[in-house]
């Protein structure tokens, strides 16, 4: 069916003048080519075709060895919080699909309705792993606001490696956010890749006997692509699974600029394929696995760092052709053989996730679970234990210097909000409750949120627990914290404050607690929460430009880090039964001047054990030893 019959949204037609459709080039996408794939669908009430569209779809990608390249799905965008039945028809195609046909382990199908900002953080995480030469393709499958939101969030330079895939006008239309994404297109550098509308393919010319050969095949796989179909038998006349065209099109090679890629997949192309693959035992090109040996997760290196990445990675049923090396989706070395082993010199202060990814010689992929690792500024001029590096993606890098008592921080990133953070952070470790108290005498208004502060942390991740007691140069001072790993971030604010001022934040127990003052002796509470973290913690001073691209600088004075010691523990001694390491009863603990009669125990053979380590005594006279 021709494009130019459809009428298409007004601003759809300025933003596809923007991209350019049908005048880039894309990639050549197929089985050993570069790129991933995302996969977002409605599930909607009006038109039911993602129930069986999305395990057609995932059918397609296992039988074609391509599973590995499935690195985001959600769906449900397009119900309501009380279309419950739907989202859990939706969420059965996903786990039954992944259940009988295999190879979706490493992919978690988010429900928007329950699980939308995991989904974002996920979808943006993709987007920034992309690059030139392993681009994201985006198959949007119904309303998407979360493309949208994702690619908001997502770093501005990695957001030209997107493709986004669609077949119908309604799609395009649907979006509640469709007018900031019209406005945003061109800022974005979305590309869209228009095919033609697969309802007419894979729905209108596609009756139920169409399908019955999955219906009447010995293979519980192909039974279950008919039994998802069958659930949209009172409402439609044909077997629709028209998203999945999408994903034929884009598993046969996305690229408009030359025409590759089949866009008009029908039935029996789907057939052939599918119960070639089933007839064969499912026996398809196994992709290989792989895992990252070191650095540790959550390791610390000081700039220039030298940091040594080693894997392991096997093929069940080939052999391993190459392992890539990448951190924050750039690729940093590669090695052909084993041992799969590469040292990253002169790496420079951040927080990075690094990642490896093994290739076989059938051209499948699979990537190894991230490890993060934190590079620190040359801690030249901070004193022990100080030390200070970025948290999250930060350009430029920050830096922190001291002197005379005060302490100069300058920092980019985004913000210190939301489900993720970037900003720079001088540190140090305390253990248990503690807190910290200093005095913010300048910051630069890089931005009306631009922040500095003391703040409490369970870890150096974007996404990591954490509260903070900021100051802002125009919207006052704030409590903020999150209280779930890469939840969202919530603050409480006090306004007329600015530096030069005084902040401090305490930790008891799980409590959170944030402090102003203007003299560093009158405290005034701004809030406090409930944040469990691990006993261990980041304590320290914070600072974010808000405007990534722009350093901020802030300067603290007076900062004061104290942590409580806990009571001390009394000295006892219990006596212990050597014969069974048992503890002798009457004797846990052994009370002070107390006579022990020997005859009146099991055994004579004994032992003494102290409980608290350190210097003690207790005094205990022995009765009824044998002489001699």
């Amino acid at each position: 069916m021709p494009v130019n019959n459809f009428i298409f949204p007004a601003w759809l037609v300025m933003a596809l003048a923007i991209v350019g459709v049908g005048t880039f080039s894309a990639p050549l996408h197929a089985a050993n080519a570069p790129g991933r794939l995302a996969y977002i669908a409605d599930g909607n009430n009006n038109d039911k075709d993602d129930y069986c569209g999305t395990p057609v779809g995932l059918a397609i990608l296992r039988a074609k060895g391509l599973q590995a390249k499935l690195v985001h799905y959600s769906h449900s965008c397009d119900l309501s919080a009380t279309d419950t039945d739907r989202e859990k028809i939706m969420q059965e195609a996903c786990d039954g699909t992944a259940s009988r046909w295999g190879g979706f382990s490493h992919i978690t199908f988010y429900n928007l309705q329950r699980q939308y900002n995991a989904a974002k953080t996920h979808l943006a995480a993709q987007i920034n792993s992309s690059s030139a030469t392993d681009p994201l393709y985006i198959i949007g499958a119904g309303e998407h606001d979360i493309i949208y939101d994702s690619l908001a969030t997502a770093q501005s330079s990695k957001r030209q490696y997107v493709y986004y895939i669609t077949h119908h006008p309604n799609n395009d239309g649907a979006f509640d956010k469709s007018k900031q994404m019209a406005d945003s297109v061109s800022d974005f550098n979305l590309k869209v890749i228009r095919i033609v509308d697969q309802n007419f393919i894979l729905d209108d010319e596609s009756p139920y006997s169409s399908w019955y050969w999955a219906r009447d095949s010995k293979d519980t796989r192909l039974n279950w692509l008919w039994e998802r179909g069958k659930k949209e038998m009172t409402q439609k006349p044909n077997f629709d699974c028209s998203d999945a065209g999408m994903i034929w099109y884009w598993s046969t090679g996305a690229n408009t600029n030359n025409n590759s890629g089949d866009q008009e997949g029908e039935v029996s192309d789907i057939r052939k394929l599918l119960e070639g693959y089933v007839s064969g035992g499912g026996s398809s090109n196994v992709a290989p696995t792989v895992s990252l040996t070191s650095p540790t997760n959550n390791a610390k290196f000081t700039q220039p760092a030298s940091i040594r990445i080693t894997a392991n990675a096997t093929d069940s049923d080939g052999s391993i052709s190459k392992v890539e090396f990448r951190a924050n989706g750039t690729l940093i070395g590669t090695e052909n053989g084993a041992p799969y082993d590469w040292t990253w010199t002169n790496v420079s202060a951040g927080t990075y996730s690094i990642v490896a990814r093994a290739f076989d010689n059938q051209g499948a992929t699979k990537d190894s679970s991230p490890v993060s690792v934190t590079v620190a500024t040359a801690q030249a001029g901070l004193p022990a234990p100080w030390i200070s590096g970025d948290v999250g993606s930060v350009t430029p890098a920050g830096s922190a210097t001291h002197a005379s008592g005060v302490y100069t921080v300058k920092g980019a990133g985004n913000d210190i909000w939301g489900t993720a953070d970037g900003f720079h952070f001088v540190s140090q470790k305390i253990s248990g409750d503690g807190e910290i108290i200093a005095r913010v005498s300048a910051l630069q208004n890089t931005h009306a949120w631009a922040k500095a502060g003391v703040m409490i942390r369970e870890s150096r991740s974007a996404g990591s627990k954490y509260a903070a007691m900021v100051l802002t140069p125009a919207r006052g001072a704030s409590f903020q914290r999150r209280v779930a790993t890469n939840d969202t971030s919530a603050g409480t604010a006090a306004s007329d404050t600015a530096a030069p001022y005084w902040v401090r934040l305490k930790r008891t127990g799980n409590t959170l607690t944030g402090y102003r003052s203007a003299n560093g002796t009158s405290w005034d509470q701004v809030g406090s929460a409930t944040v469990t973290m691990s006993t261990a913690v980041e304590i320290g001073l914070a600072v974010t430009s808000h405007a990534d691209g722009k350093l901020t600088t802030a300067k603290f004075d007076s900062v004061k880090v104290s942590q409580s010691t806990p009571p001390a523990q009394p000295f006892t001694i219990t006596l212990m039964n050597a014969d069974n390491e048992g503890v002798m009863a009457g004797y846990n603990p052994i009370v002070n001047n107390t006579t022990i009669d020997l005859s009146s125990l099991p055994t004579a053979n004994v032992n003494i054990r102290a409980n608290v380590s350190g210097v003690g005594s207790v005094q205990f006279q022995w009765t009824g030893a044998e002489s001699g």
